[in-house]
């Protein structure tokens, strides 16, 4: 267990590293860490500087971790087990979006196994906990025993990492020993790469966004039993980062298109990416030189920074729905194919950057 544990942080940490370069540049952490650099970075500077102050603080003397591990033993110890179901078909649920990738296909009798300390701490019995908090001793020796074979950058942000380390040999502990099905809309956290490797897992895996090649895992993904896709050409990508796939099946996202009022103007909404900002800025520009468009711009909601767009802010109309509209406009938001399995007319900024006229001339 310990191993898989430790592989499936490491992956993680490739995940970031890569995030990393899509970041703002910020050498100091960048060059300290591989944590959530895409978030961490796009912070504020006061938030900045204090959780990098708290990270370099931390990773000297990270072995506190374990009084932190000893306080959620302990407090999982009163969480008494309630839930003495047999889990057969289990739905892991992180966020609202897993929620609505997973019941998209349709599957009946499902489990809502929610990632959380009481969620996890209701299936399992105090012999298991016990388990779960000497099997976190045992993960962190391995990771001191690897420290040699790390590069400083990767140990350090291995420490971050594993601040969930009691709730992953809880999760494992749940899995563990039982036939079941699994779904999620994961496609390479730490999380499924643990139930890739489980044998007694089926393994099925909604797809909930892009991905891609670039990342450079140092292990591979195991199996997937059933991979849930909309297009084809992400069979591919996932052949890339996984051992095998067993079966393919191809679903149509559930979304409910808003009806707007444009009355005389084109209508174009604009799926915003933080990497994209500046060119949904000089599209946007383009757009207004002709008064003919009615623009929608959708934040990621993972972000904030609607004040980037300021000099537009009465110009455009900024929606948290999602519009019905003549034209969907993304750099590579996977928003545009949701749209386009919906016979909706896409185009991705991506492939207009150094000819954005071009794409102009399209929409006239």
């Amino acid at each position: 267990m310990k191993k898989i544990i430790y592989e499936g942080y490491c992956n993680e940490i490739a995940n970031d590293k890569f995030g990393a370069t899509l970041s703002k540049k910020n050498i100091n952490y960048n060059d300290s860490f591989y944590f959530k650099n895409y978030k961490i970075t796009n912070l504020s500077n006061k938030k900045f500087y204090f959780f990098y102050l708290l990270s370099r603080l931390y990773t000297r003397f990270w072995l506190i971790s374990i009084l932190y591990f000893t306080g959620q033993f302990v407090y999982s110890i009163f969480l008494l087990k309630k839930n003495n179901k047999i889990l057969r078909n289990i739905a892991f649920i992180d966020s609202e979006k897993s929620f609505y990738d997973i019941n998209l296909i349709k599957i009946s009798n499902l489990e809502y196994l929610k990632k959380s300390f009481t969620s996890f701490s209701s299936y399992l019995s105090f012999y298991d906990k016990i388990l779960a908090y000497l099997a976190v001793y045992k993960v962190i020796y391995f990771i001191i025993k690897k420290r040699n074979s790390l590069l400083r950058i990767e140990y350090n942000s291995l420490k971050l990492h594993v601040y969930d380390l009691y709730l992953v040999c809880l999760f494992i502990l749940i899995l563990k020993n039982k036939k079941i099905n699994f779904y999620t809309n994961s496609h390479y956290d730490r999380w499924v790469y643990i139930v890739s490797k489980l044998e007694n897992v089926n393994l099925n895996i909604v797809q909930h966004g892009f991905l891609t090649k670039d990342i450079d895992f140092p292990f591979k993904f195991g199996i997937i039993d059933v991979l849930y896709v909309y297009d084809k050409e992400f069979i591919i990508l996932f052949k890339y980062h996984y051992t095998a796939i067993k079966i393919v099946k191809f679903i149509k996202p559930n979304l409910e298109l808003k009806q707007i009022h444009s009355t005389g103007y084109k209508s174009i909404f604009i799926a915003s990416s933080m990497i994209s900002i500046n060119l949904e800025k000089d599209f946007i520009g383009l757009l207004l030189l002709k008064n003919k468009y009615k623009i929608y711009l959708k934040l990621h909601p993972a972000y904030n920074y609607r004040n980037e767009f300021y000099e537009y802010k009465d110009k455009i109309e900024f929606v948290d729905c999602f519009p019905k509209v003549n034209f969907m406009i993304s750099y590579n938001s996977f928003l545009g194919y949701e749209y386009k399995a919906l016979g909706e007319n896409v185009f991705w900024l991506k492939d207009y950057e150094d000819n954005l006229n071009e794409l102009y001339k399209k929409m006239e």
